[in-house]
């Protein structure tokens, strides 16, 4: 999240990405970079990450408006995680989506 006005802290940076569906894992926050103040937050999900940068993305904030990104370093660590027949299972689903098909992975 880039575009944090200066006087956020964590503890409001902490409790708008709760508002906006996250689960916080951990939060840091870098001043003073030359694009200006940043916050990285781990979330609890890939899917709380996507939500959260849906709904924050573009919000003002104390006047300063907010960008959002997802890391795509946290979506590999999540990938890795998968275990083998999981990752065959979403690719089945990416592939059959793709393809304008429905979805062929284990059903809950």
């Amino acid at each position: 999240m880039s575009g944090l006005p200066p006087s956020v802290g964590a503890a409001r940076l902490r409790s708008l990405v709760e508002s906006a569906g996250g689960t916080v894992r951990n939060l840091s926050i870098n001043r003073g970079d030359a694009r200006g103040d940043m916050c990285f937050a781990t979330l609890a999900s890939a899917q709380q990450a996507a939500l959260v940068v849906e709904r924050l993305q573009g919000v003002q904030l104390e006047g300063c408006r907010l960008f959002m990104r997802e890391s795509k370093s946290e979506v590999r660590t999540a990938w890795n995680l998968l275990s083998r027949q999981e990752r065959r299972a979403l690719q089945a689903d990416l592939a059959a989506a793709s393809a304008g098909g429905a979805p062929t992975g284990p059903t809950a």
